[in-house]
């Protein structure tokens, strides 16, 4: 039992933690995988304060865990699989172990969307992806982007330097910042095709993948060593009961149940908006613990 869970520790749920943590608040942190959230993907981040010229997303993470271990908060590591509410409390079911608070912080983030109607083989499931942090060192591969917002040209920088990428847009609208690109243009290892649609996922020989892709020239098999899917996100709350689901609101507006970052905030991801959230968040829970009767 703690005064308070969070669940994520993205740039939303570390905020929280490091504001509770100056307040003496008992909370636990819980994350399933690792610490950062979706600047595990980010090739520069340019937006936030304090950083001219820039950022990898990996080293702002690396000075998330350098502050957290110099205040000492902890992460602990567990995939927490249901959350649910009952008699006054969060119940949170993990691998591991089961947590409870009065009071939870959801910083669960978003997973990624895979193109609809597409059978994915199992046996190369492991190579069509969401995510772009499982293979960020790889070199000298094949790899497809599907998509043409500002997630399919930022993996393109960040994978274009040791491999080749094929960019493809289903239509001929750009929906990024035209600067992502421009950069990613001016890579000679990056080929952008619009009007250009996969229609089916297929096991190669080696362990690869084949996309049978539609364009205006007509049908044509593209092989590639890995596929990523970048065509948006959705929140990730599938841990969520169905009498929570129910009870969700309600538990919000009595600010005992708060939701942060990007689980909340639609196209509006960006890591600055996630700890503004995160220590906002911390200020409403500890005036909520002020109040509480002891």
């Amino acid at each position: 039992m703690h005064e308070v869970m969070i669940i994520g520790a993205g740039p939303a749920g570390l905020a929280a933690a490091l504001q509770l943590k100056r307040y003496g608040v008992d909370f636990v942190l819980l994350e399933r995988s690792r610490v950062g959230g979706l600047l595990n993907n980010a090739n520069l981040v340019e937006n936030y304060p304090g950083f001219p010229g820039g950022i990898p997303g990996e080293n702002l993470i690396s000075l998330f865990h350098r502050q957290c271990t110099e205040l000492g908060v902890e992460v602990t590591k567990d995939d927490i699989n249901s959350l649910d509410y009952k008699k006054y409390s969060f119940i949170a079911g993990g691998r591991n172990n089961d947590y409870q608070a009065p009071i939870a912080i959801i910083s669960t983030g978003t997973r990624g969307n895979t193109p609809p109607g597409l059978r994915i083989p199992d046996e190369i499931r492991d190579r069509v992806i969401t995510e772009l942090f499982s293979i960020k060192s790889v070199e000298n591969k094949q790899i497809v982007i599907i998509g043409a917002g500002d997630l399919a040209f930022d993996y393109a920088l960040n994978l274009g330097r040791r491999n080749t990428i094929t960019i493809l847009n289903r239509s001929t609208e750009l929906t990024c910042l035209p600067l992502l690109s421009d950069r990613a243009r001016k890579y000679s290892s990056v080929k952008y095709l619009e009007q250009t649609q996969v229609e089916e996922v297929l096991p190669g020989s080696n362990g690869d993948v084949l996309l049978k892709v539609i364009s205006p020239a007509g049908s044509q098999m593209l092989p590639c060593d890995y596929m990523i899917s970048a065509i948006g996100r959705q929140p990730n709350l599938d841990f969520y009961s169905e009498s929570l689901r129910k009870m969700a609101i309600d538990l919000e507006k009595k600010e005992i149940l708060h939701l942060i970052g990007d689980v909340k905030n639609g196209i509006f991801r960006q890591a600055a908006i996630a700890v503004g959230d995160g220590i906002e968040c911390a200020m409403r829970v500890y005036a909520t613990l002020k109040e509480k009767p002891q």
